[in-house]
């Protein structure tokens, strides 16, 4: 499965232990998660406390704009309602490593002349975007790491933390052989994948359904045992939040959709009409913030 991410998971005693695709992409493994999150503009994979629930945000780094966007929002405010132009900025990391990714490929869907490639520090520029408005970046795959498709909504001014993320395909190629003894359909790895991550770990308890739904055998959720849960699609894990889907064809916005449901709280899909794309990760994320 492409770019679900693993990561090490706090286990008893505190001691690490990994679990199958994608702990990275869920929240802050091998950390607490306590944090109030609302998701409506989640754009870097790294979790952020803000007391409550932990909101996991995930994102890229771009090293340089298509133009020059230094001053771009600086120069295009409109009286008191804040700037019409923003500049994002950040850095493209592997994951589960939180290394620097080089070279990595970065453009905007829909928007031509947003391209960019991130710097040798995985640093990137992406600007002047319109301000408050609903993306997805696109990285692409490389020799190393498969491609990713983020959906974030842009700032009301500049922002310098908009960290993007690539998975590597040493560590799906891994998390694959994990899922092996569940017996799932054989793995296509040059077809799409999603991630559903719920953006509140202590949200346990709430369920994903995909229309139209998966196919038996090509998707996974995470037990309250952090282990996982082939054909699952609750959040039982606190540490692992997260429901993976694979062996998805390419779509339009609009063309797969999700309902998240809980038994005491609101929920809602943050950017719900996303594409995906052979040989990329789809990141969605779910959001049921406290009462």
């Amino acid at each position: 499965m492409r770019s679900a991410l693993l990561r090490p998971v706090r286990g008893p005693g505190g001691r690490c232990s990994r679990l199958a695709l994608a702990g990275a992409l869920a929240l802050a493994a091998c950390g607490d998660d306590d944090a109030g999150g609302s998701g409506g503009s989640s754009t870097t994979d790294a979790s952020s406390s803000s007391g409550g629930d932990t909101t996991t945000t995930t994102g890229a780094t771009t090293e340089s704009s298509s133009s020059d966007a230094g001053s771009a929002s600086a120069d295009s405010s409109s009286g008191t309602t804040g700037p019409v132009e923003v500049v994002i900025s950040g850095q493209v990391q592997d994951l589960p490593l939180f290394t620097p990714i080089a070279d990595a490929m970065i453009s905007v869907i829909d928007m031509p002349g947003f391209e960019t490639v991130s710097a040798a520090d995985g640093a990137y520029t992406l600007a002047p975007l319109p301000a408050d408005t609903e993306v997805f970046i696109q990285i692409e795959p490389s020799a190393d790491h498969f491609g990713s498709i983020i959906g974030l909504q842009t700032p009301d001014a500049d922002d310098d933390s908009t960290d993007l993320a690539q998975v590597s395909t040493m560590t799906v190629e891994t998390q694959v052989e994990i899922l092996q003894p569940m017996m799932p359909a054989e793995a296509d790895l040059s077809l799409a994948i999603i991630v559903v991550r719920l953006l509140q770990p202590t949200a346990t308890g709430a369920t994903i359904d995909m229309d139209p739904p998966p196919v038996p055998g090509t998707s996974y959720s995470v037990g309250a045992d952090n282990m996982p849960v082939l054909d699952g699609n609750s959040f039982e894990s606190g540490l692992l939040p997260f429901v993976v889907y694979f062996n998805l064809g390419d779509t339009q916005p609009g063309d797969i959709t999700f309902t998240g449901m809980h038994p005491e709280r609101e929920c809602n899909i943050v950017h719900p009409a996303f594409p995906t794309l052979g040989g990329y990760v789809t990141l969605v994320d779910l959001d049921c913030p406290p009462v």
